[in-house]
Order: structure tokens, then sequence, then C-alpha cells
């Protein structure tokens, strides 16, 4: 028989990358239980795993009651062995009162304009988890950042799958970026093709831009096609489900992993960037301390974050065009496997956790 882990995350299961593939990576290990709001977007289904959706509250308060209320109610109905909880305001009343066994994983600090806001948050964070046996943190910068006490972190980075096996015609650039929008000055990329565009009117490009955010996020990105009239080169079409992204991922040939150069950001290894490497494409990236570990000059292209700076970068990619090689890529993330991760890190914390070991 199977242990029972229990994993917690209040986004919707199949739209947060890396739950989803811990428990595509862990189901055959555990008998897993998944409890998550229900976003109103269409229901994943995983088979061998309990995946439970709770309605969400117009309420801030009134969400975070329901949710952890839920979750107690899971826990004091099923027996299991172990809980994996993503970090959210107030987790760490699940190990608090139910007394379980329980692992918290912190895949970002807290993100925003207001840097005292950002520092109490944080703070608030490093106390939460004191209530958790063990703590695991995205990159070795972040734990550094939040001054987490080594004894109990461990460090779960990022990954990917590989996301496409066809090779790529790096004459074309083909660009795509996918993920979040908030924050992110995408609208600055757009700048940056009409930039590039200005100086090599004869090179065929494309922009595909998908991704959500705030209603002032999407107006930015619409209003900047329209300025620089580049309504035949770029193309925003909102979200989508990481299952839909297959023709993406295949006819890419460069993937934008544009993050403002902040101090919240720096230490924040972006998930598009690990995608766009399993799937073959040049990444042209910001240059954040994440993204200088990972990018080099086999794989990509650092710019900083303003438009100039993007078309530049461009201008490289398409000159060295003929150097790269879609296996060389791919085989530069040979140590971010996400079946790797999961089996060699994830698996033994949560196993050494459920033998009573913390430390």
């Amino acid at each position: 028989m199977k242990n029972r882990l229990l994993v917690v995350d209040r986004t919707q299961y199949g739209y947060q990358t890396g739950s989803y593939k811990y428990v595509q990576y862990l189901k055959d290990k555990y008998d897993i239980t998944y409890i998550c709001f229900d976003q109103n977007k269409s229901h994943y289904e995983e088979e061998g795993v309990e995946i439970i959706y709770i309605s969400r509250s117009s309420s801030f308060w009134k969400r975070i009651y329901t949710f952890i209320s839920h979750v107690l109610d899971i826990i004091k109905r099923d027996s299991h062995d172990i809980i994996l909880i993503r970090y959210f305001f107030l987790s760490s009343l699940i190990p608090f009162l139910s007394k379980k066994r329980s692992v918290l994983n912190i895949r970002t600090g807290s993100v925003g304009f207001n840097p005292f806001k950002n520092l109490l948050l944080d703070k608030i964070m490093l106390f939460e988890s004191r209530f958790f046996d063990r703590v695991l943190v995205i990159s070795a910068s972040l734990a550094k950042k939040l001054s987490f006490n080594s004894y109990k972190v461990d460090i779960l980075p990022l990954g990917s799958d590989i996301l496409s096996f066809k090779s790529k015609d790096y004459s074309k650039l083909h660009l795509f970026y996918m993920g979040s929008l908030a924050l992110r000055g995408i609208d600055q990329t757009i700048e940056g093709i009409y930039i590039f565009l200005q100086k090599n009117r004869d090179i065929e490009i494309k922009y595909d831009i998908i991704g959500r955010g705030g209603a002032v996020d999407v107006a930015s990105i619409e209003s900047a096609i329209k300025r620089f009239k580049l309504e035949e080169y770029v193309f925003f079409h909102g979200e989508k489900r990481h299952s839909e992204l297959g023709d993406y991922f295949d006819s890419s040939t460069v993937g934008v992993s544009y993050i403002p150069m902040t101090s919240y950001f720096d230490c924040q290894p972006p998930t598009k960037t690990f995608e766009y490497l399993g799937a073959g494409m040049v990444c042209l990236a910001t240059r954040t301390a994440e993204n200088i570990a990972v990018i080099n000059e086999k794989n990509g292209q650092l710019c900083d974050d303003n438009p100039e700076s993007f078309a530049d970068a461009l201008k490289e990619i398409y000159l060295k065009r003929d150097g790269y090689r879609t296996s060389a890529i791919q085989a530069s993330l040979k140590e971010y496997q996400w079946r790797d991760i999961v089996n060699d890190r994830l698996y033994p914390a949560l196993e050494m956790v459920r033998d009573g070991v913390s430390s």
C-alpha cells in the first residue's frame, strides 16, 4: 500500500507548472489528493489522483478561511502521511492546527513596487515557515534573501520537460512569450520589436504573446501593438492552458524571458526560461542573476530591461542564427529535468519528513 500525500495549492490543478509536474511524477509513489480553488477554468483530470476543488469567495479573508477550513476537513477525513503546501498567507495554520507532518514549498518572494511591503511579507513568510518540518525554496539566492536557516531548507529548483522534438529553423525569428503579464513590462518588448524593425525591415519576424494579467497589463500590451502599428507582427492571445501550447513550442524559435531587473525578481528563476530551452528555443532573457546562471552563448542572449537593449539582443540572435542547434540548447537543460528534480530532490525531502527526520 502506498503512503498518502496531500498537495495543497490554491492555484487550480494544471495551471501551476511545478505542482502539476510534482503530481505527475509522484503519483506512482503516493496516493495523492490535490486540493485547490476552482478558478472557473477548464478542469484537468489526472488518473489515480483525487482532485478537490473549492469555490472561491469574493472576500479575501473569507477565501482564506474557507480554503484552510476545507483543507483541515480533508485532513481530518483522511489519514495522510504527509502534506506538501505551496506557500500562501496564513498557510502555517494548517500544520499548526492539524499537527501533521508538513513541507512548505516556496516558489517566490514578495513581488511588488513597495519595498516596505515586500520586506514585511517576506518576514511573515519566514515566520510562518517555522511551523513546517521542512522548507523547499526555489533557489539558493532566494533562500539567502529570505534569511532561512539552512538546517531545514532544501533547494527545489525549477525544471522543464523536453517540450518539443522538432528541430528549429533559427533563420526565422518567431518570438514567443508566455506567463504572467503582471509587472513584467511586456509592452517594452513590443517597442523593442518596433525598434528592431526600423533598422531591419527586410527580416521576417513574428511575436506571439500568451499570458494572464490585470486590465492595466492587458491594455498596455494591446495599446503598444496599436501605437507602433505592429498588428501584422505581434499577436496577443490572452491566457491558454499549458496543454494548448504545443504548436507554439514546435514553431517558435526565440523564447522571451523578459523580467524587470529589480531586487525582488533578481533571485527568482523564471519557469519560462527553462521551458523555452526545453523546447529548443533560443532564449532572449533579461540580465537577472538567475537568468545569468542558465543562459550562455549556445542557448541564448541576455539584455537589459529596456526596449533598445531588447532590440539589440534580438539582432545578436539573428546574426548568430547559423550557430544555434536544437539538440545543444536542450542539452544545456539536462540538470533541470522535472523527473530528476522530483525523484532526486522532492521525493527524498518528503520521505525524510514522513520518517520523522526534519533536519
